[in-house]
């Protein structure tokens, strides 16, 4: 029996041991290619759409075409050595140190093969020399397509982080050009060539060396505060110049344009200027040079054609790491009483701010800070904070219903995702949408006369977040100090498709514990959606304005209802990008 067991440990032993060796098998890796290679100093622009690059007579990507929407490979590129992504030169290239000689040279060709698209004119061929300072190579359309500018222009690159870490550092390159043999029988669009200048998004001056900028000049670096902004480049007549990834464009003013009754071209007045973030340490370049954009065709303008203009790209000449230690604090005075008042953070303060306005940005190191409303050196109230690494807020001075003044704090999400607040896929990846053109909007209720204050878009109807995941109890029956937080932003679209759209009104409605919006509070003057424009001047070359501006926003209900009118209720504009 001892015998019989023993025989029946030794088969399960042998068991064991013979699954376990099944499972040692010989995986093969399919990974991308994640070989590390020693950078040069020289990098590659490539603004004249090759893919394809040959270095010293070696192929370096894989030359291979798809043959349209047709093809069940379509948009799947086999890896190379030098490209372990999809084997195709990209708009950046920073050239491998092993690829140069003796000398710190190479002889580089680019073209582009595709299955359709542009292609006559884009074979070139240069030489590259890495002297041991960062260079870039800036490889441009070509005669075929533009005129005024050498197809290869080399420009020192700085990597020279900002003197003050809180900044970043851009300059602006002008590559603008003038329409070559293939634009001569394409339709008559505005002319967008000649000096530029970078902006901030109302068309304000960032600094002397960004204004009027010469064809085939560049800038100096400029430091600039960390943050995310609007930037915008501008002709020397204040007209915007489009970003490369615009939606199809009007003829007459780069704007972004839509077809009403499939026959008419719309102009929204609306140019593509995206929102980007421009990190701490980081450098940029804000290059203009001429493109393909998409226009409607004039006889038949659901359909679109791509023509050359001058338009504006943003690279990252040093991209610097998450940011782990700055953010940023703005601060509101809502407080209906005369005075200046600003915020002390740690060993630092805003400027000052009377009832109704709002600071510019202070930058501060995360940590544990006591957020101070100071007036004529005057603490006028407190608050214990823990200030997290790249957050952005807004800190709001108001007289809460006991009649002290008080301090609340409101995240502004400056991401441009926003969550469709469906279920697909168990991380729910696919429901979250990112955008870098949007207008969001947060609503705010600050005035102890209004117990509940619900705010609507048009005749009390609630606003419509287009699809986009919203918690209705972020506009409804809002208490004063509350600060809704989950799905607070509502997003406005700007292509609204129709001439007769107006645009939009926001109305503030006196609402109760049990009913919603309640009653129209008339007293507080209606705002709009063009309100949202900070500066209109901006849009006089244009003859008119948008239906609203881009950006992120909030509302805020604030004053009182006294018979001081300077202090009446009424509804603030706050704005979170620049």
């Amino acid at each position: 029996m001892k015998f019989s067991h023993l025989i029946y440990a030794l088969f399960l032993v042998g068991l064991f041991v013979s699954c376990a060796k099944d499972k040692l098998v010989e995986y093969t890796d399919n990974r991308y290619n994640t070989e590390a290679f020693e950078s040069s100093n020289v990098r590659l622009v490539n603004l004249g759409g090759s893919n394809q690059v040959v270095v010293n007579g070696d192929s370096l990507t894989n030359f291979v075409v798809r043959a349209g929407d047709s093809d069940p490979l379509s948009g799947r590129y086999p890896a190379t050595k030098y490209f372990p992504e999809d084997g195709r030169l990209g708009t950046l290239w920073n050239v491998p140190q092993d690829l140069l000689n003796d000398e710190n040279k190479a002889d580089v060709a680019i073209t582009l093969v595709a299955y359709q698209g542009i292609g006559i004119g884009l074979e070139k061929e240069f030489e590259i020399h890495d002297d041991g300072l960062p260079v870039d190579y800036y490889t441009l359309l070509g005669d075929y397509y533009n005129v005024g500018l050498p197809e290869i222009i080399v420009v020192p690159r700085g990597e020279e982080s900002p003197r003050n870490p809180e900044n970043c550092k851009v300059r602006l390159i002008n590559f603008s050009e003038k329409p070559g043999e293939s634009q001569q029988h394409q339709e008559v669009i505005e002319e967008l060539y000649g000096p530029v200048s970078l902006a901030w998004s109302d068309g304000t001056s960032i600094a002397e060396q960004l204004n009027s900028v010469p064809v085939g000049e560049v800038s100096e670096y400029v430091e600039i505060p960390y943050g995310t902004y609007q930037l915008k480049v501008l002709a020397e007549d204040q007209r915007q110049l489009p970003s490369s990834g615009s939606p199809t464009m009007d003829y007459m003013t780069s704007s972004i344009s839509f077809i009403e009754n499939r026959t008419a071209v719309i102009p929204t007045y609306l140019t593509y200027n995206p929102i980007a973030t421009f990190k701490p340490g980081g450098v940029y370049t804000v290059v203009v040079y001429s493109q393909p954009f998409e226009y409607p065709n004039i006889n038949d303008p659901e359909y679109t054609h791509d023509q050359m203009q001058n338009g504006f790209r943003i690279i990252a000449d040093v991209d610097p790491p998450t940011n782990n230690t700055y953010a940023r604090i703005q601060f509101v005075n809502a407080k209906p009483e005369q005075g200046e008042i600003s915020l002390k953070v740690g060993g630092k303060s805003t400027a000052t701010a009377s009832f109704g306005n709002y600071t510019e940005y202070l930058t501060t190191v995360h940590g544990k800070y006591k957020f101070e409303a100071v007036s004529n050196n005057s603490s006028l109230a407190t608050l214990d904070y823990d200030v997290k690494a790249g957050d952005n807020y807004t800190v709001w001075l108001y007289r809460n219903a006991s009649g002290r003044d008080s301090l609340v704090v409101s995240h502004n999400n400056l991401s441009g995702v926003t969550y469709a607040g469906g279920t697909a896929t168990q991380d729910a990846s696919y429901e979250r949408n990112v955008s870098n053109f949007y207008t969001d909007l947060r609503f705010f209720n600050l005035n102890t006369s209004f117990p509940y204050a619900t705010f609507t878009s048009d005749n009390g109807r609630p606003f419509n977040n287009n699809g986009r995941a919203f918690d209705e109890r972020s506009t409804e029956q809002l208490t004063p100090g509350f600060i809704p937080w989950v799905h607070p932003n509502v997003r406005l679209l700007q292509l609204v498709g129709s001439t007769d759209i107006q645009p939009l009104k926001i109305m503030a409605y006196q609402a109760t514990q049990n009913t919603t919006p309640g009653t129209w509070a008339d007293e507080v003057p209606v705002r709009t959606s063009q309100e949202f424009i900070t500066r209109p001047a901006l849009y006089d070359v244009r003859g008119n304005m948008p239906m609203m501006d881009i950006g992120s926003y909030s509302v805020a209900l604030i004053g009182q209802q006294t018979e001081d009118t300077r202090y009446n209720s009424r509804m603030i504009i706050v704005k979170h990008t620049k």
